[in-house]
Parts: C-alpha cells; sequence; structure tokens
C-alpha cells in the first residue's frame, strides 16, 4: 500500500478455448477468448506457439497478436484468434505488456494442450433404422469418456477425443443386455478425423422378434 507504481501481482491473464468437456482437449478449429488486466494505457500483446500438422509431421510454428482496451474499462484487454484445422496443440502463450519505460511478461497457465481428434463411425451389415435407441460407448484408457443413444440414422461424427491414447467403441442393445459391435486399438491423432466401418451382429432374441412381427 502506499507505493507509486503497482506490483507486479496486479497482472492478470486469463485464456478460455472450445473444450468438450472441462477436462477434455481443445476442439478443432477453437477459437481462443484473450483476457489480461494490468496498468490502463500500455501496449498488450499476446504472442503464442502451437504445432500443425504439414504432411506427416507436426511443426511448431508461432503468431501473435495485439489485445484492445476495453474502452469503459480502463487497463482491460481482450482480444482472440482461431486455431487452423490443422493445429493439434496449443504449446504456450505469454501476454507482454508495455509503455512507460516498462515491460511486464506473464505466462499463460494450463499449456500445453493437444487437439482433439474426431471419430466418424460407421456401422455396417445392419440398416441404420434397425439400430434406433441402441447405445453407444467410447472408452478411452478404460474409461468411458462418451456414450450415445443412436437416433436411427448414421451416428454424428464424435468430437474432442483425447489424441494417443487408447481407444476403442461398444455398442450395445438399448437395454445394455448385448454387445452388438466392438472395435478396439482405434488411433486417434490431434486433429484429424478417423473413419471406421463397424460390423454388427444383431443377437438371435432381436432377429427372432422382427420375424415374429412380419411373419
Amino acid at each position: 500500500e502506499g507505493g507509486e507504481n503497482p506490483p507486479e501481482e496486479s497482472l492478470y491473464f486469463d485464456w478460455v478455448g472450445d473444450r468438450g468437456s472441462d477436462w477434455g482437449p481443445l476442439e478443432q478449429g477453437s477459437t481462443i477468448q484473450l483476457y489480461a488486466q494490468g496498468a490502463a494505457g500500455r501496449e498488450a500483446k499476446v504472442e503464442w506457439t502451437y504445432k500443425e500438422w504439414e504432411g506427416e509431421d507436426q511443426v511448431e510454428k508461432s503468431a501473435s497478436l495485439l489485445l484492445t482496451e476495453v474502452p469503459e474499462g480502463p487497463g482491460l484487454y481482450t482480444g482472440s484468434f482461431q486455431l487452423s484445422p490443422q493445429v493439434t496443440e496449443l504449446t504456450g502463450m505469454k501476454l507482454i505488456l508495455t509503455g512507460e519505460g516498462q515491460v511486464e511478461e506473464m505466462e499463460a497457465e494450463d499449456l500445453p494442450l493437444a487437439v482433439g481428434g474426431s471419430l466418424d463411425v460407421a456401422f455396417t451389415g445392419v440398416p441404420p433404422e434397425e439400430l434406433q435407441g441402441s447405445i453407444l460407448t467410447i472408452l478411452q484408457s478404460d474409461t468411458e469418456v462418451r456414450a450415445f443413444t443412436l437416433s436411427g440414422d448414421k451416428p454424428e461424427l464424435i468430437e474432442g477425443l483425447r489424441p494417443d491414447e487408447e481407444t476403442k467403441i461398444v455398442l450395445y442393445t438399448p437395454d445394455y443386455q448385448y454387445e452388438m459391435a466392438r472395435q478396439e486399438g482405434i488411433i486417434i491423432e490431434p486433429g484429424r478425423t478417423s473413419s471406421l466401418q463397424v460390423p454388427v451382429t444383431l443377437p438371435a432374441q432381436l432377429r427372432v422378434k422382427v420375424l415374429d412381427s412380419y411373419g
């Protein structure tokens, strides 16, 4: 208290990206919102590094952005940028506040953070309408991360899966009594979509019901 210059702790820097869950990876093409607070009337610049697919290689790159001071909030600075669909990881980010002969820097927390991969699943051997109500579960490292009830159409793209983790899918009957399909060893790559064709086997009990209904 009473000091002429505000203490360095007054510097604040945070960011928010599009994620499927609080602990999940970033979504492909995510928008990154930036928030900073410090001395008023300064130049606020954010520099970041990221990895991006070039062919089959992930190449590290960097970029920067000047934040805008909020007119009704002196010392508050905001901005945003969008990751290209090829980005695989947001590696690091730094705020640089300059002015009046001073330079203050602050590193962003919670980085590096991977960009998730997507899974495009098509079931074969059974028309999609016969799978209406079935439960599709996705497991990563043997922990269920998603469960969907199928609508009778082709399953939607499953986004925001953690890359480089052992992934499998299991399709159950609507009552969870029977397993109709299973695929293990699925490779999820960051910032990419893996396409799968998975054969389905209807349990005999369901086949009998269908025959009874239609003679």
